[in-house]
């Protein structure tokens, strides 16, 4: 992707026109393990796009640049891509003049490091153009500034989804609720900085296993990277309570007479999570897949009577998932796999077993992407 004039991003043209469709033979059945591979050769044969499969898009508004100007190089450094709407350009440039000293402080700051992204022209930066933000949008009349931002998010969700993520990042109630009411996931600062400290994650477990090397000082079996001190070392997800610290800790007067069992409650805290599975997160992939094509259909038809029973199926089978109903997963896996066939024209069988002994472990972030699909199919 290379940036035109400072401002245009240039795309690759499609060559889908000349390309048949690839067939699908019935009755292909295909096992969990290579699901998503071809899940992701079903979505090339039929759309191109300039972003890598599975990427995040991230389409800033005004007021998240006041509150954390600096969320901009945050993003790209995980290889989120940035979308700055023409309309937050005129607006920042408005608040460099303002009268409050911090918001004109943040919006300099927001501008400064936009041009320096420009300068190194990163990949994952991209601007609107003027004439992108006033193209319009079916389905969509744009009245006031909120009502751009939110268009440019949409047009990068329909051009591109379900191939990629698409979150508009504001602090604006208002906007959000415009969003969720046109099917588009909106965050705030706070988590979208969880987001990205995800990915960061994500990118310490796919690093290169030749930088880790193994240390067995005083029994110890933790993985750090080698020579480079400045990486950090990958993360421990295991259940296990390590050792008590001798950080101190205040103790509220009311608290203690429970003795020395209270300072104990700072490694009990410190447990860290599991990672999902693969086949966790290509359950959860398949998910996304089906409740985005679900979400595509309904915006072309509100009453298509199919398609509201199978958004209703979903919603119940996600709520009762999370509510730890017996026998819900079971529910929710044979619901997936129907619908798999029906919106990606694939048949593929899950472990329902497998998924039954891990979502416990992994409730809390299997669950959130699950309340994820639950707001977008409402």
């Amino acid at each position: 992707m290379e940036v035109d004039e400072g401002i245009h991003i240039s795309k690759e043209t499609s060559d889908e026109d000349d390309e048949e469709p690839m067939e699908i033979e019935e009755g292909n059945i295909v096992d969990r393990a290579g699901t998503s591979q071809k899940l992701r050769n079903l979505r090339r044969s039929t759309r191109s796009t300039p972003f890598k499969d599975g990427s995040v898009i991230v389409v800033l508004d005004t007021s998240v640049l006041l509150e954390a100007p600096t969320i901009i190089k945050k993003c790209t450094d995980v290889e989120f891509n940035v979308v700055i709407p023409y309309k937050v350009v005129e607006e920042l440039d408005h608040f460099k003049n303002s009268e409050s000293s911090c918001n004109q402080a943040h919006a300099t700051t927001a501008v400064s490091v936009m041009h320096n992204l420009l300068t190194l022209h990163s990949d994952h930066f991209i601007f609107e153009s003027s004439f992108e933000s006033s193209s319009r949008l079916d389905g969509l009349a744009c009245w006031n500034n909120d009502d751009y931002v939110l268009k440019c998010a949409l047009t990068y969700l329909t051009k591109y989804a379900p191939l990629v993520r698409v979150l508009l990042a504001t602090e604006d109630k208002n906007l959000t609720l415009k969003a969720a009411a046109n099917r588009v996931r909106a965050v705030n600062a706070e988590q979208l900085d969880v987001l990205i400290d995800q990915k960061k994650g994500r990118n310490y477990e796919h690093s290169d296993e030749h930088e880790i090397t193994e240390s067995n000082d005083n029994g110890r079996e933790d993985s750090k990277v080698g020579e480079n001190k400045d990486v950090e070392a990958l993360p421990d997800f295991s259940f296990t309570i390590p050792p008590s610290t001798n950080v101190p800790v205040d103790i509220p007067e009311v608290l203690k007479c429970f003795g020395s069992s209270v300072t104990s409650m700072q490694s009990v805290f410190a447990v860290k999570r599991r990672e999902l599975s693969e086949g966790m997160l290509q359950f959860l992939d398949y998910c996304d897949a089906i409740v985005a094509e679900i979400c595509a259909k309904r915006m072309k038809s509100e009453n298509d009577a199919v398609v509201t029973a199978h958004s209703r199926d979903l919603l119940s089978a996600f709520g009762n998932t999370r509510r730890f109903k017996i026998g819900s997963i079971a529910e929710m896996v044979n619901k997936v796999e129907y619908m798999t066939s029906v919106y990606l024209n694939e048949e593929v069988i899950f472990d329902v077993e497998a998924l039954s002994d891990e979502y416990p472990t992994v409730c809390m972030e299997a669950g959130k992407r699950l309340g994820v699909l639950q707001t977008q199919l409402w």
